[in-house]
Parts: structure tokens; sequence; C-alpha cells
């Protein structure tokens, strides 16, 4: 048996802790509607992530050095690997209610009974595949003596991570058994350090001054000003944190930033990548391995693109990157017909995130014109996306450098999984990796999976593209946060 010590750092016990008022902060990033989805099983987009990572809480968390700390848990015995007793510190609802263990049950009811896009709790907690609504009890789920008890089914490599995902959120009791999750419910009520607020119409998030989690220096209110079409919006002085697209950053570069604004990051902080339709023209496995083979081996863009060509949906540094994949990997010529057209369906927003002529230039590198459909509104790409009327569907992702999985089940645990994972080998080895226990093995497994990745050519990596976050030096501290992993903005120190 290993005893787990997670300690919070949190206030006197039942304090609540005031805020001025004045201590606002703008941050640039797109603001959501009242009416938007905001749901952690639903999530899709990074925005959502950063709203829902301050409007919950969640058993674990990171503390600035990127290691597993308690969040709501106060310290955490482990029983075999597979038996996890969290003991619950004093933590409340925005309504003011303390947050129990019967709520951390019903919030993981909720993402069996829902699914989540980062894990498969139904394959990993003790008799999850038996549990078809909140009445019905199962092993893998108990409260014991106010403590809450997590069994799974065998032990799981990656736990700490999963549970640390908004996919873990806990939920109030209002919203809980909802079938879906909107921006304005989290006005209602919230577990984490804000809950959602408006300012007129705008949607902004208001200190939960409740929460055990915020101290004096937490900004009390996060505003989302940003407007692309704004004359300003590039002058990154009129915000206090935030982050920039792709494009935005290479004009930034360009003109220089004011000396109060530190970027920070590296410039393989994201990856764009294609994903084809493998139950079209794809299907084919000979046709997806040319595509492939000719945008490695054609594909170029100018100089003055702060991109790098890459061969690997993995970044460097993070977990699974193979250092010795080389473009002699792709020279191999194959017969096989492309289509006439190729036909790319994505959302407007990457618009911003391609480099100038993407279109002319992978027509070149195929040698087929090209044409590119931007979705204008969100949720008909989440609907269209899955009736696969088109060729590819071309999208930009950011990835945890600390673990592979996070990395991968974001495209192979999509539904239709088909779609994605044409042999399914590539689920089958994720799910042998998440349970291997061996360092030597593991090794042995990411090699299979980059192997198979490579056979499938079902996603082709096109290019790493740098990141573009951003603070103001003159008012923030951002020395409490784990700033390659979150944006928490209750960590943030605003300076007298």
């Amino acid at each position: 048996m290993v005893v787990l010590l997670l300690i919070n750092q949190l206030g006197e016990r039942g304090l609540v802790v005031t805020v001025h008022d004045s201590k606002k902060i703008n941050v640039r990033l797109d603001s959501r509607s009242i009416d938007d989805f905001l749901d952690p099983t639903k999530l899709k987009w990074t925005l959502e992530y950063i709203y829902l990572d301050n409007l919950t809480t969640r058993l674990v968390g990171y503390d600035k050095a990127g290691k597993y700390v308690g969040r709501l848990a106060s310290n955490i015995e482990v029983i075999d690997k597979k038996t996890f007793i969290f003991e619950l510190s004093e933590q409340f609802f925005s309504d003011g209610n303390r947050i129990n263990c019967v709520d951390v049950k019903e919030s993981f009811k909720r993402a069996i009974l829902k699914g989540v896009p980062h894990a498969k709790p139904k394959e990993f907690i003790k008799g999850a595949d038996k549990l078809t609504s909140f009445e019905d009890e199962i092993e893998g789920l108990r409260c014991e003596e106010g403590k809450f008890v997590l069994s799974l089914v065998k032990p799981v490599k990656e736990i700490y991570y999963f549970l640390q995902l908004t996919d873990f959120a806990i939920y109030p009791p209002e919203l809980v058994k909802k079938d879906i999750l909107y921006v304005k419910d989290w006005e209602v009520n919230s577990s984490g350090a804000y809950k959602i607020g408006l300012d007129g119409e705008n949607v902004t998030l208001e200190l939960n001054s409740f929460s055990k989690e915020i101290t004096p220096f937490s900004p009390s209110q996060i505003n989302f000003n940003y407007k692309k079409d704004s004359k300003d919006s590039l002058d990154l002085s009129k915000f206090d944190f935030g982050k920039l697209k792709y494009a935005e950053y290479k004009n930034i570069i360009n003109v220089g930033v004011d000396k109060n604004v530190f970027l920070y990051g590296n410039q393989t902080a994201g990856i764009l990548f294609l994903s084809l339709n493998s139950m079209g023209v794809f299907r084919e496995h000979s046709v997806r391995k040319k595509i492939r083979n000719l945008i490695h081996t054609n594909l170029r863009f100018s100089d003055n693109e702060l991109l790098t060509k890459t061969y690997q949906y993995f970044l460097p540094g993070a977990r699974g990157y193979i250092k010795d994949l080389s473009l002699d990997d792709f020279s191999e010529k194959i017969d096989a017909k492309l289509p006439e057209v190729f036909k790319i369906y994505t959302v407007r927003g990457m618009k911003s995130y391609l480099p100038n002529n993407f279109k002319e230039i992978l027509g070149e590198a195929l040698g087929i014109p090209v044409e590119i459909e931007f979705e204008e509104n969100y949720k008909n790409f989440s609907v269209n996306s899955h009736k696969k009327n088109y060729d590819a569907i071309v999208m930009s992702a950011s990835m945890s450098y600390k673990v592979l999985a996070e990395a991968l089940n974001m495209i192979y645990n999509a539904e239709p999984r088909e779609a994605f994972d044409p042999t399914k080998n590539i689920n089958k080895l994720l799910e042998e990796y998440s349970y291997s226990m061996s360092e030597d093995k593991d090794e042995e497994i990411i090699r299979k999976i980059l192997e198979q990745m490579t056979e499938d050519a079902e996603i082709i990596p096109l290019f790493y593209q740098p990141s573009a976050d951003f603070y103001n030096t003159d008012k923030l501290d951002v020395s409490d946060l784990y700033l390659t992993e979150s944006m928490q903005f209750w960590k943030l120190k605003l300076k007298e």
C-alpha cells in the first residue's frame, strides 16, 4: 500500500477570500456567447478548455513545476495501483455549498455515461461498462466515510493526467444530470475558481469568492474583449494575458512588441495536420500512402513563414517523438489514382493558422487542384464533419509534452473511429500502452504506434507552428502557473 500525500496550499478553513472589484484583467481570447455549448463531455476547442479549466475543480492538478498535486483531494491512498482513496479537502461551489463525495461520484458517472474526449473511463473504471443511469451504483465509484474511492479494472499509467483534465470536472448538483451544458449554465453555479458572469452583453469570468483555491492576488474578473477586426487588435499593450493565432504571431514578430509584453513558448508548440477521409476515396491504403508521400517530398512554403516541416504527429521533446525519422522514409513511388480535385473541409478559424497560399502550394505538391471550404458555424462543422463529404480535414492542434495518450486520443477516439483508424490497430496499441507499467515496453509500443500511423497514413502531419502566448510583465506575476500546460487565471498574481 502506498500513501501519496498531495497537499493543497489553502487558506484558513472556512475563510471566504475577498478580492477587490477593481482587480480585472483583459484577456486576448475570443469570447463565448451565453447560448454556446460549454460541456466537458463535448469539448473540441482550446478556448472551451480554457473556460472550463477555470470554471471547474478536479481531484488533482499541477503545481508550478508541473508536478501533480491535490486540488479537491488533500491526500490519496493507493492500493495495488488499482484502488485510489481520495480524502477530500474543504472546497465550495460558487453558491457557498460544500463539495462532497456524492458530488464527485455523480460527476464521474456523467463522464462515463456521456463519454469524454481524452479518456475512456467506461473501459478502465471497474463496473463502468454496466452503468446505464445515474441511479445505478458500481464498484468502481464509491463513497466511504466521506472519502471518494475510485477502483480501476487494472493499473492505468496516465491516471493522474486524466484526472486533472476537465474530462473529470466536478459538477454542481444542478448541472451534473443535464443532457448538454451551455455557457449560461455556469452562471448558476460552478465548482472552480470562477463562474460565468455578464458585463453588459459580454460573457466574463467572475471570481468564486467561496473558492479555497483563490488568493487575495487573484484577478476578480476576466474580460474577453478581443475583436479580431479591430484596428488595434495587434496592440498587445491593451491586453494583460492571451494567445495569438499563427498569422497574428507572424505579424507581431515583424513589427515587434512593447517592452512590457513577454512572448513565451517555443517554435514547435503546435502542429498542423491533414486527416484523410478513409471512408471515401481514401479507403484504399495505396491512395492514402501516395498522398502522404507527395506531401512530405513536395510541400514547400516561403522563408517568411515561421514554420518547420514535420513528418510525424509528435512535437520535439514530447513523449513519442522519434529523432531519426527522415524524408527517406517517404520516398517510395506509388501507383495509385488520386481524385481529380482534393477537397478540404475545416473551420473558418483555420484561416489564421494556415500559411499564405496554402491551397496553391498543396496543389503543387499533389499535382491536382485543391479546394478548401471554411465552415462559418462551429456547430455545423461538428455535425458535417461526421458526414464525410470531403477528402480531408485540415486542423491545428496543441498537445501535452507529458503523455502520449493525450496527443492521440482526440483523433483516435473520434467517431466514427474507422474514419481515423481503418485497421483499428492504433486503438489497440494505445490501450496496451495505457496499461503498460514497463518503461522498456513503453518504448516498444510507442515505436509500433508510430509505425502503424505511418503505415495507415490517415493522419498526415504538415508542419510545426510556434507558440504565441503572452502576458504583461508590468501587471502580472505568472510564477505560480505551469505555463506549458494551462492558463489558470486564479493563479495569476496582480502586481500592486
